[in-house]
């Protein structure tokens, strides 16, 4: 009787698991706390600090804006200095975001003669960032959330809207619907701005 009670004890005692208690985990030194507030980065610069405002009726506005998605701010009219395009969008725009593409490429070929500047009006910026992400574009960006700069500019309609300012900061063309093909873009170019298409150009089509 005494055996079969300590082998059923014996048996008891096998049957019992030990728990096993994990040490706490240190978290890791770059996860994110509570008190942690995320960088919002873009494709894009600001563009060059300005030059002294132009005296000129034609000329930008005096107008400040931020650079997008920064706290770093530009006075639109001491960006003179050469010929530039001035492009107002925005992400929720459908006709906007056909033709950042095109002014991509327009950037791409002639961005070392002509300037080239997106205004991001009435807009988020993690959304204008993705929509410039997606269309390729890399040339500076300044926002607008208010919506206010395009009255500076003498229109109060919808987007897009391009402006097209000589090298002396003159506002000397605009262009109140968007460019639906790379063609239509190289020709507001040449219409507002002159003919900016060099010897280089002529060599590209086959021209003497």
């Amino acid at each position: 009787m005494r055996l079969a009670v300590a082998l059923a004890a014996l048996l008891l005692a096998g049957c019992q698991t030990t728990k096993v208690v994990e040490p706490p985990t240190s978290p890791k030194a770059d996860a994110p706390t509570a008190t942690t507030t995320p960088t919002l980065r873009g494709p894009v610069d600001c563009p060059p600090e300005g030059l002294d405002a132009v005296a000129d009726a034609k000329a930008m506005p005096d107008l400040t804006l931020n650079c997008l998605g920064s706290d770093d701010a530009r006075n639109l009219a001491t960006l003179a200095g050469r010929p530039m395009l001035i492009n107002f969008w925005a992400s929720w725009c459908g006709p906007c975001k056909i033709e950042l593409p095109l002014l991509a490429q327009a950037h791409h070929e002639w961005g070392d003669r002509v300037a080239f500047l997106g205004i991001d009006a009435q807009d988020a910026s993690a959304e204008g960032w993705k929509a410039l992400t997606a269309a390729g574009v890399e040339y500076p960006q300044l926002e607008d959330p208010k919506g206010r700069s395009r009255a500076a500019f003498g229109w109060t309609g919808g987007l897009p809207l391009t402006v097209f300012v000589d090298a002396r900061g003159r506002i000397v063309g605009t262009e109140r619907t968007a460019f639906r093909t790379y063609p239509e873009v190289t020709a507001a170019l040449r219409r507002h701005l002159g003919s900016f298409d060099n010897a280089q150009e002529q060599g590209r089509r086959g021209k003497p």
